[in-house]
């Protein structure tokens, strides 16, 4: 996606979200977080591996998910049309931006092409190794099931968790 497409996009209120952590859970972002979404549908970033590196605010040895680069890897997830005031109100606090996670625009892969997506990536200062997921943490990510491919979901389900 353009530039000037993404901005068309947002200038009509909507932009698009690339999940590949917990809000992956439509439970959870529709009902606990509130945000509602107008399109759903699987997205991958090719180059970039899911990782269980940030730490959980007073959580000692707890992990929730990130995403770094990586060669011959990638991410799947569920790219999301959501309402701009929902990122701006909403989103950004839950997922601790700018202090926790910072926001980036990727090119997420689709089965209608690329789109640019908003993207949140750990602070590197927030980040350490040796943690693991919680089980309800972990199960979140797994609710996106039919969005990811059967190896990847694979992968995720053998995730070791702290609990």
């Amino acid at each position: 996606m353009t530039r000037r497409m993404r901005n068309k996009l947002t200038i009509s209120n909507l932009e698009y979200y690339f999940a590949y952590g917990s809000n992956m859970d439509e439970h959870k972002l529709k009902i606990k977080r509130r945000i509602n979404f107008y399109e759903k549908f699987s997205g991958k970033i090719d180059g970039w591996e899911i990782l269980f590196d940030k730490a959980a605010s007073g959580k000692p040895g707890v992990a929730y998910s990130n995403i770094s680069p990586k060669e011959n890897s990638c991410v799947e997830g569920i790219v999301y049309k959501i309402k701009s005031e929902d990122i701006l109100n909403k989103l950004d606090k839950r997922e601790g931006w700018p202090e926790h996670y910072e926001k980036k625009y990727m090119s997420v892969k689709t089965t209608n092409g690329f789109l640019e997506c908003l993207v949140y990536v750990a602070n590197p200062n927030q980040t350490q190794n040796g943690l693991k997921p919680e089980r309800k943490y972990l199960d979140e990510i797994l609710a996106g099931r039919k969005f990811l491919s059967d190896s990847y979901y694979s992968e995720l389900k053998n995730t070791p968790t702290c609990d």
